[in-house]
């Protein structure tokens, strides 16, 4: 078996990353690509050129990122009926002309990827490259129209290494015909944010036990049942606070968050009890104003950040079994697995805690201590290995 030879700062990686908001997935490719950085690798990222994008490229370029703009497809938004996919062709063959044109320029030695669509988008251009393409995966593959079995199909093919972020993503994409060789499981370092002074009083911040969420507030997120848990353990314990925190502004695609807010600060047996205060990038300082976590994800989660962060920050979480979640939290030592996506099993999720106050601190405790066994310590040396290996593995093959 042949030696890796190959140094990480002669890694240089062109990296699709045609997100427009910096969501979950943007924050953990943006921490993948931060750690080989860390080791010394160049790192490109092909951003959108998109007017909604804007954000996000000032985001990137802040954290020191190189980017190069292009036109990138998107999923049809309320903002913009007409299907991308039946206007955007043309713009496939301009981007790959584009990509091609980087490559040339750039002369990366890995292309890194995490979405289908953005692979779709430059099809053409990685059909012809030869480069090593790295695919980090954060969510179970999309294959619900005959376009995205296609698209993951090739991505399948052209492949040299899949990272995936949980347990529970590497047996979907086993599922799906990836073999194990070709997967590795590296799970998610809690994003770098900003951090406050606030500090967590461990006493319980004068009686007060505050609840958080923190994340998109949609429905597959799961706030309102929250929201109606707490509602049912409210009376019985008035030392509890809610904190809803996410994203609620003007655009129509935040409509049914900005009624789940009119219809909980109008609920009269709440008043006073649950607060929204909108999107919050200081997350270590809301966190260390807060006691426990609960992430009431309905649908199957991969692996959220919010409970790594949490364990971080020394918070205990409640959870729902939801995809990769439980290979996160050890029942009843570092947090609380429901028994089911329900109300009534999130409200016996919250009387856990909140009838014996001293499980918040020890559960804390013993959260923060878990954050070892996901090996976030190695996460720089992990990623690095990855294209070291994977560049080492194309060249013995050529």
């Amino acid at each position: 078996m042949q030696e890796n030879t190959t140094s990480p700062d002669k890694i240089r990686v062109l990296a699709l990353f045609g997100g427009v908001n910096m969501l979950g997935s943007e924050r953990g490719n943006l921490e993948a690509l931060t750690a080989i950085k860390e080791k010394g690798a160049q790192v490109l990222l092909v951003v959108s050129n998109a007017p909604w994008a804007e954000e996000i490229r000032r985001d990137v370029i802040a954290r020191g990122f190189d980017i190069f703009q292009s036109p990138y497809l998107t999923l049809r938004r309320p903002d913009n009926p007409i299907n991308p996919l039946l206007v955007y062709p043309p713009a496939i063959i301009r981007a790959s002309r584009q990509l091609r044109k980087v490559i040339a320029e750039f002369k990366p030695t890995h292309i890194h990827a995490s979405n289908q669509l953005h692979v779709m988008n430059f099809s053409p251009a990685l059909v012809f490259s030869r480069l090593p393409l790295v695919y980090r995966c954060g969510d179970k593959p999309v294959q619900h129209n005959f376009v995205f079995r296609a698209i993951w199909r090739f991505i399948a093919r052209r492949t040299s290494q899949f990272v995936v972020v949980s347990k529970f993503i590497s047996f979907k994409l086993q599922e799906t015909g990836i073999p194990a060789e070709k997967i590795s499981v590296i799970y998610s370092r809690p994003p770098k944010r900003i951090s406050t002074s606030l500090q967590h009083d461990e006493n319980g911040n004068a009686g007060v036990i505050r609840i958080l969420f923190v994340g998109q507030i949609n429905v597959t997120k799961g706030p309102q049942i929250l929201i109606d848990a707490f509602e049912r353990v409210a009376a019985d314990f008035p030392q509890a606070k809610l904190v809803i925190a996410g994203r609620i502004s003007d655009w129509e695609g935040d409509a049914w968050a900005r009624d789940l807010r009119a219809t909980t600060l109008a609920n009269t047996s709440l008043a006073g009890r649950v607060s929204f205060p909108g999107f919050v990038e200081d997350v270590p300082g809301l966190m260390a104003s807060c006691h426990l976590v609960v992430i009431p994800t309905l649908t199957e989660e991969p692996l959220a950040n919010v409970v790594l962060e949490s364990k971080q920050a020394g918070l205990a979480s409640i959870i729902f079994p939801s995809g990769g979640l439980p290979e996160t939290i050890e029942h009843a030592v570092d947090g609380f697995i429901c028994r089911d996506n329900s109300i009534e099993s999130l409200v016996d999720g919250l009387r856990f805690y909140l009838a014996d106050p001293g499980k918040i601190i020890g559960h804390g405790q013993s959260a923060r201590a878990s954050l070892a066994k996901f090996r976030i310590s190695d996460f720089s040396e992990n990623w690095s290995k990855i294209y070291i290996q994977s560049f080492d593995s194309g060249r013995s093959s050529s």
